[in-house]
């Protein structure tokens, strides 16, 4: 599970857009799968499945299945990217995995600032 923090100045529809086209420009092989509303603590959320070729260190190739959560934080020009990803053929089986600990990334944050 990878989270980044990104400054960027709009709402999520703009911010999804411009994701989209980032990822195909640095990967072409990227096939976008599914898009669904979603909320993490509280905060408009998208969730987004993709797929695209990736090779190892050993130059490799293979197919990774991607599911990310991109967050918009309220009141700030601030969104969150939760991603993780799997190789295609054991995919389906981290999903749940993948989502439960997505969700479960606020009420971490919130036990460790008390």
């Amino acid at each position: 599970m990878i989270f980044t923090t990104l400054s960027a100045p709009g709402q999520l529809p703009a911010f999804l857009d411009e994701h989209r086209k980032r990822t195909r420009l640095e990967e072409p092989s990227v096939k976008f799968l599914n898009e669904e509303d979603d909320s993490i603590d509280g905060c408009s959320a998208k969730r987004v499945e993709f797929e695209c070729d990736y090779k190892d260190d050993d130059n490799m190739p293979f197919h990774l299945q991607v599911l990310q959560f991109i967050i918009k934080e309220p009141g700030y020009p601030v969104f969150y990217k939760i991603t993780c990803y799997a190789p295609q053929s054991s995919y389906p089986g981290y999903v749940a995995l993948f989502e439960a600990s997505a969700h479960k990334l606020s009420a971490r944050r919130s036990s460790h600032q008390t």
